[in-house]
Protein backbone atom coordinates (compact mmCIF):
# COMPACT_ATOMS: atom_id res chain seq x y z
CA UNK A 1 0.00 0.00 0.00
CA UNK A 2 1.53 3.30 -1.07
CA UNK A 3 1.55 6.53 0.92
CA UNK A 4 -1.04 8.05 -1.43
CA UNK A 5 -3.39 5.12 -0.93
CA UNK A 6 -2.98 5.33 2.85
CA UNK A 7 -3.82 9.05 2.77
CA UNK A 8 -6.80 8.29 0.57
CA UNK A 9 -8.07 5.69 3.03
CA UNK A 10 -7.60 8.11 5.95
CA UNK A 11 -9.42 10.90 4.11
CA UNK A 12 -12.22 8.53 3.19
CA UNK A 13 -12.59 7.36 6.78
CA UNK A 14 -12.62 10.88 8.16
CA UNK A 15 -15.27 12.04 5.70
CA UNK A 16 -17.40 8.97 6.36
CA UNK A 17 -17.21 9.54 10.14
CA UNK A 18 -18.06 13.22 9.75
CA UNK A 19 -21.05 12.48 7.57
CA UNK A 20 -22.41 9.64 9.67
CA UNK A 21 -21.90 11.22 13.10
CA UNK A 22 -22.99 14.78 12.38
CA UNK A 23 -25.99 15.75 10.40
CA UNK A 24 -25.30 19.44 10.93
CA UNK A 25 -25.28 21.44 7.77
CA UNK A 26 -21.96 23.19 8.38
CA UNK A 27 -20.20 19.82 8.70
CA UNK A 28 -21.88 18.67 5.49
CA UNK A 29 -20.75 21.85 3.73
CA UNK A 30 -17.16 21.53 4.97
CA UNK A 31 -16.99 17.86 3.96
CA UNK A 32 -18.17 18.82 0.47
CA UNK A 33 -15.56 21.57 0.25
CA UNK A 34 -12.85 19.20 1.41
CA UNK A 35 -13.81 16.62 -1.18
CA UNK A 36 -14.08 19.29 -3.87
CA UNK A 37 -10.43 20.20 -3.30
CA UNK A 38 -9.00 16.74 -2.60
CA UNK A 39 -11.06 14.47 -4.86
CA UNK A 40 -8.00 13.58 -6.98
CA UNK A 41 -6.36 11.94 -3.96
CA UNK A 42 -9.32 9.68 -3.22
CA UNK A 43 -9.56 6.26 -4.83
CA UNK A 44 -12.38 6.15 -7.42
CA UNK A 45 -14.37 3.44 -5.60
CA UNK A 46 -14.25 5.39 -2.33
CA UNK A 47 -14.98 8.65 -4.10
CA UNK A 48 -18.19 7.20 -5.53
CA UNK A 49 -19.26 6.09 -2.06
CA UNK A 50 -18.48 9.50 -0.56
CA UNK A 51 -20.41 11.33 -3.27
CA UNK A 52 -23.45 9.15 -2.55
CA UNK A 53 -23.08 9.73 1.18
CA UNK A 54 -22.73 13.49 0.74
CA UNK A 55 -25.79 13.83 -1.48
CA UNK A 56 -27.79 16.57 0.22
CA UNK A 57 -31.27 15.80 1.56
CA UNK A 58 -34.21 17.74 0.14
CA UNK A 59 -34.40 20.02 3.18
CA UNK A 60 -30.73 21.12 2.91
CA UNK A 61 -29.83 24.72 2.19
CA UNK A 62 -28.90 26.19 -1.17
CA UNK A 63 -25.13 26.46 -0.42
CA UNK A 64 -24.92 22.74 0.34
CA UNK A 65 -26.82 21.80 -2.80
CA UNK A 66 -24.66 24.18 -4.83
CA UNK A 67 -21.42 22.65 -3.48
CA UNK A 68 -22.72 19.17 -4.25
CA UNK A 69 -23.57 20.26 -7.79
CA UNK A 70 -20.09 21.76 -8.23
CA UNK A 71 -18.52 18.52 -7.05
CA UNK A 72 -20.58 16.29 -9.34
CA UNK A 73 -19.98 18.61 -12.32
CA UNK A 74 -16.24 18.59 -11.67
CA UNK A 75 -16.18 14.80 -11.42
CA UNK A 76 -18.29 14.44 -14.58
CA UNK A 77 -16.04 16.78 -16.55
CA UNK A 78 -12.99 14.78 -15.49
CA UNK A 79 -14.61 11.54 -16.62
CA UNK A 80 -15.38 13.04 -20.04
CA UNK A 81 -11.97 14.56 -20.70
CA UNK A 82 -9.18 12.02 -21.16
CA UNK A 83 -6.08 12.62 -19.11
CA UNK A 84 -3.50 14.57 -21.02
CA UNK A 85 -0.04 13.15 -21.43
CA UNK A 86 2.59 15.29 -19.79
CA UNK A 87 4.70 17.22 -22.24
CA UNK A 88 8.27 16.02 -22.52
CA UNK A 89 10.68 18.49 -20.97
CA UNK A 90 12.50 20.74 -23.38
CA UNK A 91 16.22 20.45 -23.62
CA UNK A 92 16.79 24.18 -23.85
CA UNK A 93 19.79 24.70 -21.63
CA UNK A 94 20.26 28.34 -22.52
CA UNK A 95 23.38 27.64 -24.56
CA UNK A 96 24.10 29.63 -27.68
CA UNK A 97 24.76 27.74 -30.90
CA UNK A 98 28.42 27.59 -31.91
CA UNK A 99 29.57 27.17 -35.48
CA UNK A 100 32.35 24.68 -35.94
CA UNK A 101 34.77 25.23 -38.83
CA UNK A 102 35.13 22.31 -41.20
CA UNK A 103 37.88 19.88 -40.27
CA UNK A 104 41.11 20.43 -42.17
CA UNK A 105 42.91 17.20 -42.94
CA UNK A 106 46.31 17.19 -41.35
CA UNK A 107 49.26 15.54 -42.87
CA UNK A 108 51.90 14.04 -40.67
CA UNK A 109 55.27 15.82 -40.81
CA UNK A 110 57.96 14.21 -42.99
Amino acid sequence: ESVGQRESVELYGQCQRLCSVCSKENVHRHALRLLLHLHRKVLPSRLESLVKTLEPPKQSSEPVRELYTQLTEKLDSQKKSPPTAPEPPTLDLGLHPVTVPPAVPTTPPL
